[in-house]
């Protein structure tokens, strides 16, 4: 649909989706995630994800994929590593070919390896027997010559606790969109109206779904703003949630009591791991500014499959020039700090 405000293009689009899958890939039973939108980097990119081999648990991501109006799909499967660098880099090991019946959840084709050696049928069904939640994506976008802005974010279907979710989001990480994009809209006719170049005028609100299974959800809502300056300003917050109750989840909610300082130990311990820092050396003297000279365990926190990541933005624990600080803490050394009932145990071994 579109709205005209003066000059401004208005684009509300709600066909987008994220859906879960269960089936076979030749003899492999697995669950997969499918999102379906364009990708900002790549438009003709619109569908992507990730797959469980359920017996084995590992992971494999979904990406560099297309969805077209037929039902046609294309995937690209593979490993997600870092280089001697540190740089993110992509091992195909496979391509999936098929076609997606909307009507009745089915998804179904061939899948061939990436050396073309191998080849396989693979036949998958919408489930959500995991746990999880289905969603669509919507996207409310905004433009106006240079400037643009854009709202993304899921809205939860099915479950009871859905309505309380997509409330939770409107009223905490979305607020008044109309009246942010007509503010956001007017600062760019001022900035223009005194004269100048402006080549970036833009402002970014998504909400990406980290995770959703066995009950548990994990929401990051990530902003970024360029409207001038020696650089854009950007955070990320996260949220997590009990998607039986809709009850939003804190680290008292799933970890023991008088996990504090053993959480905040193991916490600093990844932190200096991922700068080689040693256990006598200062963090200080690294670039780190901490409050009292002490590092504190933030409750911006995300939940994965594989553990409790910890995320600091710019400023809070270090300069801009450092960047954010994302800090992992593998479920492996959390076993002692779970809660019995907690949802988590799902992912102990």
């Amino acid at each position: 649909m579109f709205f005209w405000v003066g000059l401004v293009s208005h684009v509300v689009a709600q066909s987008y989706f994220y859906k879960q899958f269960k089936g076979k890939v030749g003899e492999r039973e697995i669950w997969a995630t499918l999102i379906y939108a364009p990708s900002k980097d790549n438009p003709q990119f619109n569908l992507r994800g990730q797959y469980q081999d359920i017996r084995q648990g590992q992971r494999i991501q979904l990406t560099n994929g297309h969805l077209d109006a037929l039902g046609n799909v294309y995937l690209e499967e593979g490993l997600s590593r870092r280089d001697y660098n540190g740089q993110p880099t992509f091992a195909k090991t496979g391509v999936f070919y098929g076609v997606y019946y909307s009507q009745t959840g089915r998804l179904e084709g061939d899948w061939d390896s990436a050396d073309g050696k191998r080849s396989l049928t693979f036949f998958l069904t919408e489930d959500y027997g995991n746990g999880a939640l289905p969603a669509e994506i919507i996207f409310n976008d905004a433009h106006l010559d240079e400037a643009e802005i854009r709202f993304h974010y899921p809205r939860f279907l099915e479950k009871a606790s859905a309505r309380a979710l997509n409330q939770f989001i409107q009223a905490n990480i979305l607020g008044n969109v109309p009246e942010k994009i007509s503010q956001f809209m007017q600062k760019f006719q001022e900035e223009k109206s005194l004269g100048g170049m402006i080549e970036l005028f833009e402002s970014s609100h998504i909400t990406y779904i980290r995770l959703n299974e066995n009950n548990l959800l994990s929401l990051e809502y990530a902003s970024a703003e360029f409207t001038g300056g020696p650089h854009g300003v950007y955070k990320s917050l996260f949220y997590n949630f009990n998607t039986e109750t809709g009850q939003m989840l804190t680290l008292s909610d799933v970890l023991a009591p008088g996990y504090e300082t053993a959480l905040t130990k193991l916490a600093e311990q990844a932190l200096r791991r991922n700068y080689g820092i040693k256990a006598e050396e200062s963090l200080a003297d690294y670039g780190f500014t901490l409050a009292e000279g002490q590092f504190k365990l933030t409750n911006n926190f995300y939940l994965k499959p594989e553990g409790i990541g910890f995320y600091y933005n710019v400023y809070e624990i270090a300069p801009f020039a450092v960047g954010p600080q994302d800090i992992f803490v593998p479920f492996a050394q959390l076993k002692e700090l779970i809660r019995k009932n907690s949802p988590l145990m799902a992912y102990l071994k």
